[in-house]
């Protein structure tokens, strides 16, 4: 039971995948498109909070992925996602916890973002 709640969402960009974060695996080069998606995450929490402040403290931090087929891995979305969110924060993202779940979306392929905290 959470004071405080913004929800926000994303269209499903294969880029934010964690396994797509570098564009040369041996030259630790950041992919472009990986950071431009983390971005418009970023930017998008921002919106949802719209000037509400969050204070240093556990935060939960959740997803659904509506894919648009079964290839990849839900998981490989939580790292980008919390980095993304973090960005927007005065602290780091070993404050939160949460989790994700997914559901197969051919037609309309997005991911929902759910933060939850109590201050």
């Amino acid at each position: 039971n959470f004071k405080h709640k913004v929800e926000f969402e994303i269209s499903y960009l294969p880029a934010l995948s964690k396994n797509k974060r570098y564009a040369f695996y041996s030259a630790k080069v950041k992919n472009k498109e990986h950071l431009q998606t983390q971005e418009l995450i970023s930017i998008s929490f921002k919106k949802a909070l719209a000037g509400r402040e969050i204070k240093k403290q556990k935060l939960k931090v959740s997803y659904i992925w509506y894919r648009p087929n079964m290839r990849g891995d839900a998981s490989n979305f939580v790292n980008p996602i919390n980095d993304a969110i973090k960005a927007c924060l005065d602290f780091d993202d070993n404050w939160f916890y949460g989790g994700y779940d997914w559901e197969l979306d051919k037609e309309n392929p997005r991911i929902v973002i759910t933060v939850e905290w109590e201050n």
